[in-house]
């Protein structure tokens, strides 16, 4: 269950439902439901990667926002027809408090509040200071555990597709390059 979340300005993809590479069909996860968040981009990001559309039971009561909606790669009606989710979502401006200050808190006139969407509390979400939770090292999605999905930030990365900042300078020579990745790779084959 995915609820009451909000999405900002994703790199590649703003929502995707899909499934590991070379995943077994017993291991699919179907029935997943996708309500109550906020989907919000400045870029223009795909609105939707669907491998797997049996991975969705729902998807409903989301708001949708982009600042580009007349792009083809923004497109909440075929979503709609194609996959026959989010009846009830609407794409309206959510009302950030300030956007350019990363403060995500809606103002009390926004439009998520009609779709069911709970105010959060972020005093506590976001960066942490380093002596609270030290990843280990190559650990770059901050799952807790170095492993393949690591490999492929440190791969975007270096390809531009997404920026891990200095976390990614695995060798700390200052860039992040195909040493890094040898890097995560030999992190991965000792444990």
């Amino acid at each position: 269950m995915i609820t009451n979340n909000i999405f900002v300005d994703a790199i590649t993809w703003d929502l995707a439902f899909s499934k590991y590479a070379n995943q077994p069909r017993d291991l699919e996860q179907p029935g997943n439901t996708f309500t109550k968040n906020i989907i919000y981009s400045t870029k223009d990001s795909k609105l939707f990667l669907v491998y797997e559309p049996n991975n969705v039971g729902l998807s409903d009561y989301n708001l949708f926002y982009t600042i580009n909606p007349e792009s083809p790669n923004w497109n909440l009606q075929w979503w709609k027809e194609k996959y026959d989710f989010d009846e009830h979502s609407i794409e309206a401006d959510p009302l950030f408090v300030d956007y350019d200050n990363d403060d995500f808190s809606l103002m009390s006139d926004s439009w998520a509040f009609n779709i069911g969407f709970q105010q959060i509390d972020l005093a506590n979400v976001g960066p942490r200071p380093q002596d609270e939770a030290t990843p280990p090292k190559g650990d770059l999605n901050l799952d807790g555990t170095v492993n393949i999905q690591d490999v492929q930030c440190c791969v975007n990365h270096i390809q531009g597709t997404q920026d891990w900042g200095s976390s990614a300078d695995i060798d700390g020579n200052g860039e992040v390059n195909e040493n890094d990745l040898k890097e995560i790779i030999n992190i991965i084959l000792r444990e």
